[in-house]
């Protein structure tokens, strides 16, 4: 019975990741500027949350089943917790990385500061086109 019960959820579980990439491709984004789109990465996490508490469920039945060791059961039981844990891992690890890749702002500006560009210089010999003055030949 409790065999039955692991393979099921675990079933459950590929489930619940198919729909929530679905999810994410079919959801139209929503919203202006920088929360543009970010509707669809809610839903996208939320169908994981689910397959996340599926996983827990099916590590709990699977370790509450006293399984032999190897075997299809073991796959269907421990599988989804450890592909689940490393979506979360991914996630956490990019987070921290974009958010600690980044330089400190500076405290003080630069000692020298350059113009981006050259001053405008005039052009020499320039007729100047408002000028009602005949041009001399």
């Amino acid at each position: 019975m409790m065999r039955m019960i692991v393979f099921g959820l675990a079933i459950l579980w590929v489930i619940l990741v198919v729909i929530s990439v679905v999810a994410f491709q079919v959801t139209a984004p929503t919203d202006f500027g920088l929360t543009r789109g970010l509707n669809r990465v809610t839903v996208f996490f939320g169908w994981q949350i689910g397959a996340l508490v599926t996983a827990l469920i099916a590590a709990i039945a699977w370790l509450s089943a006293k399984p032999p060791k190897g075997g299809l059961m073991r796959v269907a039981g421990f599988g989804p917790i450890v592909l689940s844990g490393a979506l979360v891992l991914v996630v956490v690890g990019l987070v921290l990385y974009l958010r600690l890749d980044r330089p400190l702002p500076a405290d003080t500006a630069p000692s020298d500061p350059k113009p981006v560009t050259a001053p405008a210089q005039p052009v020499p010999n320039a007729v100047d086109p408002t000028s009602d003055a005949p041009e001399a030949d």
